[in-house]
């Protein structure tokens, strides 16, 4: 079953595979290819007397693209250079963006599907999509283009997730980070206002993310005036109007908002809805619901142990009361393990409507069967069809190194003190335990005690061994910015990326 057929089972079809072709890996380069292209780079004299700034822009980020493919050692078969295919110029009739200004690659498996035929065209000004003057890059790349394109289209069919609700399908955007996930969200949101659509919901992790999504869509030249954006969290309960000062543009809220309520029962998650309608019926409302992050989602079915989430339960409850919604699932994580996936219900994989399966639990069922084998063959599915891109950064010619953080005596006396001290809660935990043994009580919720016990303790030395880090990595960081390199800090240890 889990070979690699050309369907996968219980699917829709999916385009013949190709035969794997050697891919070339996207790290340490060392050939010379770099080298030429770093020479038209710096200035190279040109061929043409009056070269247009523009096209020779564009034409040595194709050089430094081709260059980054050609500098990869062909040994790993893990990733393919990636490039638009059914979103060309050449199929437009027109521009659809400069290539993206780092090359970006794509899962080997992955690349070896064909996307279906793009007859979406969005609503956007064609300066989006040209670089301006004196820049080689415009302000929507290819890439990020394609996944407007795709979005648009996957928009415009429909699912039944559950019986009687016929729903606007979605569309997933997996992409790493790099390629611009928030410049795609503003893509979207900017080709609905377009087209009457004049009011969204953008859903992300963090409020500090508000800044971030006004900067996305003022990259594609809006301003505050044209499409406010209006903090969720700032805003008293109640209706919210335009005599309010809160009108048309995008309503952000963080996921912890979307499931607050106060003492007088209101929640947010009404409030949203009810902004979103506009006074009218929430199951007219055609505009862009996006789920940033939406990982954060990922346990709103119970396994049967575990209860669903507040916010699985709240990003639910928000799609199927609009469903005509344009979603949006963005996330480079949204999910390990199939029964992580209960959210995406816009998906159309499960329910009526011509669905592979009936419930989400049919659909777990044969899923987990299958394995990994069975989530790669689902990815390869979707792109087939339409409903996902999943790019990174090839990272071309990057090295890393490791560099141990030295602990001064005062940090290494934090670590025995809290060592000690968690020593003396194992023992009483232990104790206490060894008491209680035998009792109903004690069978019952021992197991669920022991393991919050232990993932606190993990918990605990996994932010105290980054704390100790810090000055090590501020003394670097601080070295670096001095040799004038830019610096991006990344703390891996959030359990999602």
């Amino acid at each position: 079953m889990m070979g690699v057929p050309t369907a996968t089972p219980g699917f829709g079809p999916v385009a013949p595979l190709a035969a794997p072709r050697p891919v070339q890996a996207a790290f340490g380069a060392q050939t010379t290819a770099a080298e030429h292209a770093a020479k038209r780079i710096r200035g190279a004299p040109a061929e043409e007397d009056e070269p247009n700034p523009q096209y020779e822009g564009e034409t040595i980020l194709a050089a430094a693209h081709e260059a980054a493919v050609e500098d990869t050692v062909s040994h790993s078969l893990v990733f393919q250079p990636y490039h638009p295919r059914k979103v060309t110029a050449e199929l437009f009739g027109g521009p659809v963006g400069t290539p993206h200004p780092e090359t970006v690659v794509e899962a080997a498996a992955m690349s070896s599907v064909t996307p279906p035929d793009a007859t979406y065209r969005p609503r956007l000004d064609v300066k989006l999509l040209t670089a301006p003057k004196g820049s080689a890059v415009s302000p929507l790349s290819d890439v990020q283009f394609e996944s407007i394109v795709y979005a648009g289209q996957s928009h415009q069919s429909t699912v039944q997730p559950v019986s009687g609700l016929v729903c606007a399908r979605g569309f997933y955007i997996g992409d790493g980070t790099g390629v611009g996930k928030g410049r795609q969200i503003a893509g979207v949101i900017l080709d609905n206002w377009r087209q009457g659509r004049r009011r969204a919901v953008w859903v992300s992790i963090s409020s500090e993310l508000l800044y971030d999504s006004r900067r996305d869509l003022a990259d594609l030249g809006i301003d505050g005036d044209e499409i406010g954006v209006y903090p969720l969290h700032k805003l008293a309960y109640g209706s919210l109007d335009s005599g309010d000062g809160v009108g048309d543009g995008v309503m952000f809220c963080t996921y912890s908002s979307l499931i607050a309520g106060n003492k007088a029962g209101e929640r947010r998650v009404d409030q949203i809805i009810q902004w979103a309608a506009d006074g009218g019926d929430p199951a007219l409302f055609e505009g862009v619901v996006a789920f940033d992050e939406c990982h954060k989602a990922k346990h709103a079915a119970t396994d049967g142990r575990l209860k669903p989430t507040k916010t699985g339960e709240a990003v639910i409850e928000l799609q199927r009361r609009l469903p005509r919604a344009r979603v949006l699932y963005v996330s480079a994580t949204a999910a390990s393990e199939v029964k992580d996936l209960a959210y995406m219900e816009r998906l159309g994989l499960w329910g009526a409507h011509g669905a592979p399966f009936t419930s989400f639990a049919d659909f777990t069922a044969e899923m987990t069967r299958g394995g990994i084998a069975a989530m790669e063959l689902l990815a390869m599915d979707l792109k087939a069809r339409g409903l996902l891109v999943s790019r990174m950064l090839a990272f071309a010619g990057c090295t890393f190194e490791v560099t141990t953080a030295r602990l001064s005596d005062a940090q290494r006396a934090v670590y025995d003190d809290a060592a000690r001290l968690w020593s003396r809660v194992i023992a009483l935990f232990e104790t206490i335990a060894r008491r209680a043994e035998g009792t109903l009580q004690a069978c019952a919720a021992g197991g669920v005690a022991t393991k919050h016990v232990w993932a606190s303790h993990q918990q605990f030395f996994r932010q105290l061994i980054n704390s100790l880090k810090a000055d090590a990595v501020i003394r670097e960081t601080e070295a670096a910015l001095a040799n004038g390199y830019s610096v991006v800090l990344g703390l891996m240890s959030t359990g999602a990326a």
